[in-house]
């Protein structure tokens, strides 16, 4: 894919250009980069392997697909495995309470608060 208009990675910067050398660090800053492109030609976004913590819902909207002449592609990193989380980080304990030997649950924190279950994986 050598066509890539925008490289992100994990240990980038939005400050940067989003080239393969200086990536950006955020899938919401590529997407504005592609917007502001408005060039009527393809464009594609590769984002490096790693773990993208994001804290507010990125939104694609219509215009963020391009068209059928000139689309734009999201897309991994040939080889590479992005992960994109949109959890908070939670901290467990012995002390959480047990719903079965293999999931926990945190405490809920108000009636907005974060209920997250941790299930253990099959065993091969």
């Amino acid at each position: 894919m050598s066509q890539a208009d925008f490289y992100v990675s994990p240990q980038g910067d939005d400050g940067a250009p989003g080239t393969l050398e200086k990536p950006f660090a955020t899938l919401d800053r590529a997407r504005r980069a592609v917007r502001e492109l408005q060039s009527g030609k393809p464009a594609t976004v590769l984002l490096r392997g790693g773990t993208y913590t994001v804290r507010h819902p990125v939104v694609f909207g219509t215009h963020d697909s391009g068209t059928e002449q000139a689309p734009i592609t999201y897309a991994a990193y040939p080889g590479e495995t992005p992960i994109i989380s949109g959890g908070a980080p939670e901290r467990f304990s012995r002390s959480s309470p047990v719903i079965s030997p293999t999931s926990w649950e945190t405490p809920r924190s108000g009636p907005s608060g974060l209920e997250c279950h941790l299930h253990q994986p099959p065993r091969e």
